[in-house]
């Protein structure tokens, strides 16, 4: 076997910019039979190829023919790392989020008929006539929250597979990282794997809600204690509390305003209710698998 590797003199070309590059070039000469060898060619570039240059990090070796028992190599520099097991990377929207709402957080303004008085809308948004409450979407706080792992293929079991999939719309019945008990659903898993690849990328997808408690619609709330004077007094609070992902909808009922003489809609109950299931969502992470 004989394969010689020499720089070219038209090597080194580089980009200095916000994400540099270096290209390194190889004339590669083979002879003894080996001048087709392109497994070879890559092997002994990559022997003499640093892998890194000028602070950059080694990304790839191409290698094409000139001639019979010739070859050029081009080795890539780039800033990116190449990944390793046990890397971790996170990824942040808030961008996109919207929500359907059907009540006012005040009504600012009301403009009526001439010698008439509209009747109280009491922050309904869009009641028409008939008793139809339209509702607005309106810009909502929105996370979308991303965790890629490295992982080494040992770690990809039937039963982590099984965890992605099965937790998927699960909501986090356990603080997990930055998120309080009900902030957190989990919006499913992906994973790569390339036979080439001595590891898996794995990415979990998940969606935050923060949770709320102070809500507050119409004249509706419940019964609390106040124990601020040191006895339990009970007194009546209209603030609603509301878990991240728990589902809140409002009951209407009809009433007759004596201002107006008309029939008009007003909250006569909030209900919060419990609509995904919950599972911790930390054995998720690749420190929890099975």
């Amino acid at each position: 076997m004989s394969i010689q590797v020499e720089e070219y003199f038209k090597s080194r070309a580089a980009v200095d910019s916000e994400d540099p590059s270096t290209d390194l070039i190889f004339k590669v000469i083979c002879n003894d039979g080996d001048e087709m060898d392109d497994i070879g060619v890559r092997a002994a570039v990559a022997v003499v190829a640093p892998s890194t240059y000028d602070g950059l990090v080694q990304q790839s070796i191409e290698t094409h023919v000139l001639s019979w028992g010739v070859w050029e190599s081009v080795v890539q520099y780039g800033r990116r790392k190449k990944p390793e097991v046990g890397d971790v990377t996170e990824n942040v929207d808030t961008t996109g989020g919207t929500a359907h709402i059907t009540q006012a957080l005040e009504t600012v303004g009301v403009y009526g008929l001439e010698g008439e008085t509209p009747p109280p809308c009491n922050d309904i948004i869009g009641l028409e006539a008939d008793g139809t409450i339209v509702g607005v979407d309106v810009p909502a706080p929105a996370y979308k929250y991303g965790l890629d792992y490295v992982l080494h293929p040992s770690q990809l079991t039937a039963n982590y597979k099984r965890l992605l999939y099965s937790m998927k719309g699960t909501v986090n019945s356990l603080a997990f990282r930055d998120f309080a008990i009900g902030e957190c659903r989990f919006d499913g898993g992906t994973y790569v794997q390339q036979a080439s690849d001595p590891w898996i990328k794995v990415t979990l997808l998940f969606e935050g809600s923060e949770n709320a408690t102070d809500i507050q619609i119409g004249d509706c709330g419940q019964l609390v204690q106040d124990v601020s004077d040191g006895s339990p007094i009970p007194i009546w609070s209209k603030d609603i509390a509301k878990k991240g992902h728990e589902y809140l909808w409002v009951r209407y009922e009809a009433t007759d305003d004596d201002a107006t003489s008309r029939t008009v809609k007003k909250p006569e109950a909030v209900y919060v209710q419990k609509v995904l299931y919950w599972a911790d969502h930390n054995l998720l992470l690749p420190a929890y698998t099975p």
